[in-house]
């Protein structure tokens, strides 16, 4: 699958999708750098990435990614731990990232159509 990482995601995060053999770009490794939050998701939908933040107040209006994974309550555990969570998420649900925001928070997945 393919991914773009808002600057809030861990790089771990990143470093954990890629060994599961994910396409994963981070924010901080493009032009988008510091970037508003309309020219990231309007990146996220021309490249045909899954888009993964943990801000609330990105645009949601088309184009759209593919999908969207916003991360809520991962700031009471460890790097290691959020990304555990989010590969055996997207391993065990991956497909049904596509066309849905998903929110993942700690015991907890939520999908809605985009």
């Amino acid at each position: 699958m393919r991914f773009l990482l808002d600057e809030n995601i861990p790089k771990r995060a990143s470093v954990a999708l890629r060994s599961e053999g994910h396409d994963v770009v981070r924010v901080q490794e493009t032009p988008l750098h510091g970037a508003g939050d309309e020219a990231v998701w309007n990146h996220a939908a021309r490249d045909q990435r899954i888009f993964v933040t943990a801000d609330l107040d990105f645009p949601l209006r088309e184009p759209v990614p593919p999908g969207m994974l916003l991360i809520r309550g991962f700031e009471r555990v460890s790097v290691t731990t959020f990304a555990s969570i989010l590969t055996d998420t997207i391993r065990s649900r991956g497909d049904d990232l596509h066309g849905h925001l998903v929110v993942l928070s700690p015991g907890r997945v939520r999908f809605r159509k985009l």
